[in-house]
């Protein structure tokens, strides 16, 4: 970006007071969270054709349902926990194919998915079937290689779960824990999830650890994910939830 035009944006001062939440994430109940779940359902085009079911209970969503797809079950499961106002989701989803197919005839679907592929290197990945069951093995460059084989995996009609078991070839630099420290700070600061001034960060020996109080889970999964984008090692999130479960729960 070389410029930005704001001519045509106003700023009503007077507003900000009476607008500004307390908080970052508004507190729902839990017909609030059912409704924006099911909404979530019939716009998500991966899910709408399911008839699922949302349970929530305490903030807690317990999905139901048949879909013929492991990639429908995952997106379920993403839409709720993207929610506001959910802390857990439990995906009790089940995945039955519209066609039967055999172990072998899944491999191979498998292996020519990740053929097909153009971020996987199909030669660095071995694939086994068991009752449907993908587990795949070998190494792989990136994690976002790794992370790709297994949604390549479980497009694939017939897949009813994936057993990523793919390694990385792959050591990044070592960097000094001050360095780590800044990284992950301004990982921190840029976030649109995150309110840095709640999250408290220490380096040692290239493991962050994370302390301090956020207002949900997702917000406790941002901060960890901004720590590992930092170059943490291993990150041990401490991080307490003010609308978890613990607190929620009369």
């Amino acid at each position: 970006v070389e410029s930005v035009d704001v001519s045509g944006l106003e700023v009503q001062w007077w507003a900000r007071d009476k607008m500004r939440r307390d908080r970052r994430y508004g507190v729902k109940t839990d017909q609030e969270i059912d409704e924006a779940v099911e909404d979530a359902f019939l716009y998500d085009p991966r899910v709408y054709s399911f008839d699922l079911d949302a349970d929530v209970k305490y903030a807690t969503v317990t999905l139901t349902g048949i879909v013929d797809n492991l990639k429908a079950k995952r997106a379920a499961e993403e839409d709720a926990e993207n929610t506001m106002g959910v802390v857990h989701v439990k995906n009790h989803i089940r995945v039955r194919p519209a066609d039967v197919h055999t172990d072998t005839e899944i491999a191979n679907r498998v292996r020519k998915a990740l053929r097909r592929d153009p971020y996987v290197e199909r030669h660095e990945i071995a694939v086994s079937v068991v009752n449907r069951k993908v587990f795949l093995y070998g190494q792989v460059d990136s994690i976002r290689e790794r992370l790709q084989a297994e949604d390549v995996a479980s497009r694939v009609n017939g897949v009813a779960e994936v057993h990523n078991g793919l390694r990385l070839d792959y050591t990044p630099p070592s960097r000094p824990d001050w360095e780590v420290y800044e990284n992950v700070r301004d990982q921190l600061w840029w976030s649109p999830f995150v309110d840095s001034e709640e999250v408290n960060v220490s380096v040692v020996d290239g493991v962050v650890r994370l302390l301090g109080t956020v207002d949900d889970w997702r917000e406790s999964q941002a901060a960890e994910e901004n720590a590992i984008e930092g170059g943490a090692e291993r990150v041990i999130n401490k991080l307490q939830v003010r609308n978890g479960p613990k607190i929620r729960r009369p």
